[in-house]
């Protein structure tokens, strides 16, 4: 709004008729209130918007109410295009009555008004569909239908009596696709799947430390594959041959 007073200022002081103090009249009142303006415009879409952005990544909060956040962006969104068409429309007339294009025309406009107006309202509607993406991305995030998955491998040392029951339970874990006993250091292996590194750490310090006969545990992320188990590979969950056994590996 600030924006628009500045620009209207500009345009009214402008027009003002040559008098002895402006012989040649008041037509750079334009420029110069719109360079209050453009400052409006960065310091209230940049600053601010990159303050805000800033805060919300640190101190992060749930969205409440999805379908009301939708229908204020949306709102927000259309109101800024309308504005941007009403603004583009009497451009896009004298661009025509020269017969160049309306980007020409910008470019070599003299007035500073509507191209201020005009990318002023631009940024608002791309700055209101890029939070439409970062909303629908959370939404997607929340609802569990988009996670950034992270695969980690996890050796365990347990006491042999406790093996075959802290296997079972963990192989019931949604995280783990796959677990199975092994021979060496440690007697149990674990595929598993995390949100991030706040999941994994909560599925170590939280799960694991809750069953019983674990000594140790090591871990190390998969940063990448070459092949992969498929979904016949069951490992503690059951094999083909022994249903509900632990799968054996040396």
């Amino acid at each position: 709004m600030a924006v628009l007073v500045f620009l209207l200022i500009g345009v009214l002081r402008s027009v003002r008729p040559p008098d002895d103090t402006h012989p040649l009249g008041y037509g750079r009142e334009r420029f110069f209130w719109s360079l209050f303006a453009a400052l409006g415009i960065f310091l209230g879409g940049g600053v601010l918007g990159l303050e805000e952005a800033v805060r919300a990544a640190v101190h992060s909060s749930a969205v409440h109410s999805y379908p009301v956040a939708y229908l204020v962006l949306g709102t927000t969104i259309a109101l800024d295009a309308f504005a941007l068409e009403i603004a583009l429309r009497p451009l896009r007339e004298q661009a025509a009555g020269r017969g160049i294009s309306l980007r020409s025309y910008l470019r070599r406009s003299t007035d500073p008004a509507p191209a201020t107006v005009v990318v002023g309202q631009g940024c608002a509607v791309i700055g209101g569909v890029t939070a439409a993406a970062g909303l629908i991305l959370a939404a997607l995030r929340a609802s569990g239908g988009y996670h950034l998955l992270l695969a980690a491998l996890l050796w365990l040392v347990v006491e042999p009596a406790h093996l075959d029951q802290t296997g079972r339970a963990i192989a019931r874990h949604p995280e783990v696709p796959f677990a199975a006993a092994t021979t060496g250091h440690t007697n149990l292996l674990i595929s598993a799947r995390f949100r991030g590194t706040r999941h994994l750490y909560h599925y170590i310090t939280a799960r694991l430390t809750g069953l019983p006969g674990i000594r140790s545990l090591e871990t190390s992320h998969i940063v990448g594959r070459f092949k992969q188990a498929g979904p016949a590979t069951l490992g503690l969950s059951g094999s083909p041959g022994h249903p509900g056994q632990p799968a054996q590996s040396g």
